[in-house]
């Protein structure tokens, strides 16, 4: 598995590398590539498991395609800008439904009973929301739906965190990481959005955006070749 990480990672620095050095087509190629990299280790650890006829993988894996797609979407909304927002709003379908099949994977292994991981869900949602209100982030319009957004990604981190909690074992590690991970990357990508800030320390969020986000979806791949 190792050669295959350090080829995704590679691809991650090259992408973060030439980002804002080269044209938007040839960065829209290169986060096609990318991000096929992270679906394509979902499949490889799907064929090294041993757990293949687990509903697992097959969830994870189309959390991977649906967030290939979502990264398509949201790359053709800047290589088309006059249909930005269809793009936007395709790419936002997409990474919901992304989301969903990540939350219907993990509660597959649930340690506590479902309204356990709901609480917790619905009070980071909450601290979420507040403390994007406090620094200024602002959604109009779309703030339900983002709210919504909001509410299943924290459902996400607190289902791995507290399957992490009841056992400390490798798969439940590596979900947890990669579900904070994910959730950072989702925020920023929110923040870069609907937020307020330079373009100097937009670039150094969107930077941080990426590695984030591939990393997570890296891990949540990994995690099948853990079962």
């Amino acid at each position: 598995m190792m050669p295959i990480i350090l080829l995704i990672c590679a691809f991650i620095l090259v992408y973060m590398c030439l980002y804002y050095k080269v044209n938007i087509k040839t960065v829209f190629i290169l986060k096609i590539i990318t991000s096929f990299c992270f679906v394509a280790m979902g499949f490889i650890t799907y064929f090294k498991s041993e757990a293949n006829n687990s509903n697992y993988p097959v969830l994870i894996i189309a959390g991977l395609i649906s967030g290939f797609f979502g990264d398509i979407a949201l790359g053709l909304r800047r290589v088309k800008p006059k249909r930005k927002n269809e793009y936007f709003i395709l790419g936002i379908i997409l990474f919901f439904s992304g989301h969903i099949f990540y939350v219907v994977a993990f509660l597959s292994y649930a340690a506590y009973k479902l309204y356990w991981y709901f609480i917790v869900g619905i009070i980071i949602t909450i601290v979420i929301i507040i403390t994007m209100k406090l620094i200024g982030v602002k959604s109009n319009k779309s703030k339900y739906f983002n709210y919504l957004y909001v509410s299943l990604l924290s459902l996400i981190v607190a289902i791995t965190f507290l399957n992490m909690a009841h056992a400390f074992t490798q798969i439940n590690i590596i979900l947890a990481i990669g579900a904070i991970l994910f959730m950072i990357s989702d925020l920023l990508l929110y923040f870069i959005y609907f937020g307020e800030t330079s373009v100097t320390k937009s670039k150094v969020i969107k930077m941080i955006n990426i590695v984030t986000y591939y990393i997570a979806q890296m891990l949540f791949a990994l995690s099948i070749y853990y079962l």
